[in-house]
């Protein structure tokens, strides 16, 4: 068996890596919806205007009106009864982000008043920058059947319809195109914080720390490489899909969003330390050959997709594809590596960060160039009712 190659090539980049940032769409269903936020914040229009700061007792109501507009409004409480105030309607991205730390949340707009947008300064411009590490969610979604992302589980002989996920990530808000009356929901998220929730999503409680680690290196490979596929515009055959978010949520790519994540589910588990550790053990740490990244495949049962056989779930019929409970049950007896080996005969290990890869420097320059078109479009202008 030809073994994988740790190559850990240090080329020394001056600047941060925007690939350390994803896009993943967490609904493109909802024509309303009520947001509840975990920490103050503010709302950023187009980049360049913002509503704020607004208290995280203040809820977000988000609507599509048709035009490819969404109009936005606070709640506050009268007497018993909620009511809202409009800020009007915009056909620009919306995005939702935490003030920075000097601010003073003493001084938070009234949600009664009807508000007037504020220009964004140089120095607020980090407003609409904070795709960061948190250490507690920002804000929190409930799932109902029909969503994106169906999260139908079995309490008893109960059937759930709906159940609460938090989100760590800024979301981002962008009206769908087609008509529908419809809009995406789209998480901001660091790299390091989905494979969190990606690992323990696919391992389904292991209890290994081999076979997380192997599964986090898998997952940020796979992260990465579709990333990169769907921001260049020579691969990618949907543009208008992918303009606005690179990765969804579930298995049509992997399981960023899974009962585990639902608070009202039995299978309800957040990240252990060993999930969390597993991944932060191996950070910036793909799978390569040639120095471009490696295209991975996924199936959860041997037998069950095209690229596994039923060798005992320890096998794959072209030695590129992978089985998540054959990465359980070879991890039981082997290293990270001796699994990954298994699965990637002759692929290299490397550490993308220090810009050993070629493509990282290719993706970044894709992606700077797919938000100015963003920012340049028409329909991306600032048109407020």
């Amino acid at each position: 068996m030809k073994k994988i190659i740790i190559t850990l090539i240090s080329l020394l980049l001056l600047v941060p890596l925007g690939a350390k940032d994803l896009k993943v769409l967490l609904n493109s269903n909802m024509q309303i919806r009520e947001f509840t936020f975990l920490r103050n914040y503010a709302i950023v229009i187009n980049n360049d205007h913002y509503y704020g700061p607004i208290s995280k007792d203040v809820k977000l109501k988000i609507e599509a009106v048709g035009n490819k507009k969404l109009a936005l409004s606070l709640s506050y409480l009268d007497g018993d009864t909620y009511k809202y105030t409009s800020l009007g309607g915009t056909t620009s991205r919306v995005d939702v982000v935490q003030y920075l730390d000097d601010v003073d949340f003493s001084k938070t707009i009234d949600p009664k008043v009807t508000q007037t947008s504020k220009k964004i300064t140089f120095t607020s411009k980090m407003l609409s920058q904070q795709i960061l590490k948190y250490n507690s969610p920002f804000f929190t979604l409930k799932y109902k059947v029909g969503d994106e992302v169906k999260l139908n589980y079995k309490k008893g002989k109960e059937t759930k319809k709906e159940g609460t996920i938090d989100f760590w990530g800024i979301p981002s808000f962008f009206a769908l195109s087609d008509g529908s009356k419809k809009f995406y929901v789209v998480e901001n998220i660091a790299l390091e914080r989905y494979l969190d929730f990606t690992t323990n999503c696919e391992l389904r409680k292991a209890n290994n720390v081999d076979a997380y680690k192997a599964q986090a290196i898998l997952a940020r490979t796979f992260a990465l490489q579709k990333t990169e596929e769907r921001v260049d515009q020579y691969k990618n055959h949907n543009k208008t899909l992918w303009k606005n978010f690179q990765l969804r949520p579930d298995t049509r790519d992997q399981a960023y969003i899974c009962t585990m994540r639902v608070k009202e589910a039995d299978e309800y588990a957040h990240p252990s330390n060993d999930v969390h550790n597993s991944v932060a053990q191996t950070t910036d740490r793909v799978l390569g050959e040639d120095s471009e990244l490696l295209e991975i495949y996924y199936c959860a049962y041997c037998g069950s997709c095209s690229y596994c056989t039923k060798n005992n779930c320890k096998a794959t019929e072209n030695g590129r594809g992978d089985c998540q409970n054959g990465i359980i049950d070879y991890a039981k007896k082997h290293n990270y590596i001796e699994t990954l080996e298994h699965y990637h005969k002759g692929a290299s290990l490397y550490k993308y960060n220090n810009g050993s890869l070629k493509f990282i420097q290719k993706l970044d320059n894709k992606k700077a160039e797919l938000e100015k078109n963003l920012m340049d479009a028409e329909d991306r202008l600032q048109h407020m009712i």
